[in-house]
């Protein structure tokens, strides 16, 4: 199967590039923005609102997001980029071949 390993090569270099574009993407395009914006003459619904405060949730939910943004912006660019590599190495030992 000579067309194997280049065909291996360059879906690395494809699964690379399309991690470090989805940290791109993920990283430095802005989203919506947080809050919505108030409604004049409409009055908050106390349904809604949180009278309760509890501060081991919050702690919880911090850590877990300060996990999750770690991985996403340390991990992609690095999954990536190494796997670009080993796409690029692929391609240009079967090349030498």
């Amino acid at each position: 199967m000579p067309t194997s390993s280049a065909s291996l090569g360059v879906l690395l270099l494809l699964a690379g590039a399309l991690l470090f574009g989805v940290w791109i993407y993920v990283c430095w395009i802005p989203g919506p923005p947080i809050d919505e914006p108030t409604t004049l003459g409409s009055t908050p619904n106390p349904s809604t609102a949180h009278w309760r405060y509890d501060h081991e949730k919050e702690e919880r939910e911090y850590r877990a997001d300060r996990w999750k943004r770690g991985l996403v912006f340390y991990g992609l660019p690095a999954a990536g980029l190494i796997l670009a590599a080993l796409g690029v190495a692929t391609v240009a030992a079967r090349k030498k071949a």
